[in-house]
């Protein structure tokens, strides 16, 4: 019996149904609508007005800033990869994804 290669995994769109193998993405980017989106434990529900950052911990001085505030810092852009590691709630279930974004803000 002849064995066949494992097709590679499929990635799964951000919207639509539609599902793509890896080797179908080429660009260096990963375009806004192949990007996954997994939130295990749901997705906040918050207003921009109540919306908060809070820098503390090992930081000379701690910093408080609503999200006006935050807007209205220079704009800095990153290039990263953004990888999911799996669930919390299933750690044994393969559902690692990863991508190459560009972060700005």
């Amino acid at each position: 019996m002849e064995r066949l290669a494992p097709k590679p995994p499929l990635i799964p769109k951000r919207q639509g149904g539609e599902l793509k193998r890896p080797s179908d993405l080429t660009d260096r980017l990963t375009s806004a609508r192949d990007l996954f989106v997994i939130a295990h434990m749901s997705i906040p529900q918050v207003t921009a007005a109540d919306w908060r950052l809070e820098v503390t911990g090992l930081v000379d001085e701690p910093l408080l800033l609503t999200f006006n505030e935050l807007r209205r810092l220079p704009k800095h852009t990153l290039e990263s990869v953004h990888k999911c590691s799996g669930s919390p709630r299933q750690p044994t279930v393969p559902t690692r994804q990863v991508a190459n974004v560009e972060w700005w803000g």
